[in-house]
């Protein structure tokens, strides 16, 4: 066996590293080789939305039409959710909104002995990733692909393990969902301490994106609980699931007209400006209220028009992508 050995960068040495474009999701909600969580209640609609999100990533088209996607990516979707004809309509349902955009390949998998932290079912896994290519790893659900005890932080370790593996070996993006837990007086209401299974579930993922039913049957409470990388996490919203494209959609609300928008961009074009002058400047120059110029900035964000980044003061600033 021979033995291993490391290779440690000077600095200058890191810095001329030319690495690849890391966008995934526009607003820095995933990068490439990053770590995201669709957690909610059981029938809540990940796997829908998982499906979606595959067709998207696939395809390059944005998000429930909000959130830009880089380029199309390929995709490995591994799911022990609901039986093989069952999907199989499932996908025939959501593709026919999908099929008539230029694809990336979708390559699609229900194995029912399939567990990653198990060097057998690792090494399954990072033969497909390898042959075909696979940017983007998306599990539907997590538990029946690992043998360990969810609320064991050991076990769970070795399966972040896994993941961390196939994330730094391979560059690839994974996407998983998980249950909440069963409600009660001690979780309700807490967040990410709703989610079912040891701390180092939430801990690990850079994004947390939470599904919470309303009481409306077909909408959806959709919050980014976290996301490592963004400097500003996308505000709640209500997603309407359509029952005969098996869409969400974001509930509609009133379109930024482009005058507004045209305005923010020509505010930006010499460079970046802090949110509070941007906003005060497109209040000047189009006559809105701060609420309205938030909107515009928003709308601009979610369409991968312009990004929201920290400085060295730690003051939010926002410019052209």
């Amino acid at each position: 066996m021979s033995e291993r050995r490391l290779a440690p960068l000077t600095v200058n040495e890191l810095l001329t590293v030319q690495y690849p474009e890391n966008k995934i999701i526009g607003g820095d909600l995933l990068d490439v080789g990053g770590l995201m969580l669709v957690v909610g209640p059981t029938s809540v609609g990940k796997s829908y939305f998982l499906l979606q999100l595959a067709m998207s990533l696939v395809t390059g088209t944005a998000i429930c039409g909000q959130w830009a996607v880089a380029r199309p990516f390929s995709v490995y979707l591994v799911q022990a959710e609901i039986g093989r004809r069952r999907f199989q309509q499932r996908v025939g349902k959501l593709w026919a909104n999908f099929q008539s955009v230029a694809a990336a390949p979708l390559w699609l998998e229900s194995p029912y002995d399939l567990k990653l932290d198990t060097a057998d079912g690792l090494r399954a896994v990072e033969a497909e990733i390898v042959q075909r290519e696979v940017e983007i790893l998306i599990i539907d659900p997590l538990r029946p692909f690992h043998a360990g005890n969810e609320n064991d932080s050991q076990e769970m370790q070795r399966l972040f393990d896994s993941f961390l593996r196939l994330q730094f070996k391979h560059n690839v993006a994974i996407v998983f969902s998980h249950h909440d837990r069963k409600p009660s007086a001690d979780n309700f209401g807490k967040s990410i301490y709703e989610t079912r299974g040891n701390t180092i579930i939430t801990d690990r993922p850079d994004t947390i994106l939470r599904l919470r039913q309303t009481k409306q049957p077909t909408v959806v409470e959709a919050v980014w609980e976290k996301a490592r990388n963004a400097a500003e996490l996308p505000s709640k919203q209500q997603w309407t699931a359509d029952r005969t494209t098996g869409l969400f959609t974001v509930a509609e609300k009133a379109a930024v007209p482009a005058d507004r928008q045209a305005a923010a961009c020509a505010l930006l074009k010499n460079g970046g400006l802090p949110l509070s002058e941007l906003t005060v400047g497109i209040m000047q120059s189009t006559g809105i209220s701060q609420k309205a110029a938030y909107a515009v900035i928003d709308s601009l964000q979610r369409a991968g028009t312009v990004s929201k980044q920290l400085d060295g003061t730690n003051r939010k600033v926002v410019a052209l992508i």
